[in-house]
């Protein structure tokens, strides 16, 4: 009996680099609104957070993992874009 999951499902690196740019792209644009009203925990926790998940998707073996990564890292920026009031 043999697994047919997805154990070798290992994402090519333009779909890496693809997820990469995406998480580079939120954290420019919320970058751009943290800068101009000056909340700086949430200009390091963005530039934290953009680090942490840049190194997941490129050092987890699964797609989806990596998907995980880039979905969660966008959870973490609409978090701060829904809680913080930007004026």
């Amino acid at each position: 009996m043999s697994y047919t999951g997805d154990v070798y499902d290992t994402p090519p690196p333009i779909v890496r680099a693809a997820m990469t740019v995406a998480c580079a792209f939120g954290a420019i644009l919320m970058l751009w609104q943290l800068f101009q009203v000056g909340f700086v925990i949430s200009i390091i926790l963005t530039i934290a957070g953009l680090i942490l998940s840049v190194y997941l998707v490129w050092s987890v073996p699964r797609a989806s993992q990596t998907a995980l990564a880039t979905v969660g890292y966008w959870a973490l920026l609409g978090g701060l874009a829904l809680f913080l009031p930007f004026g």
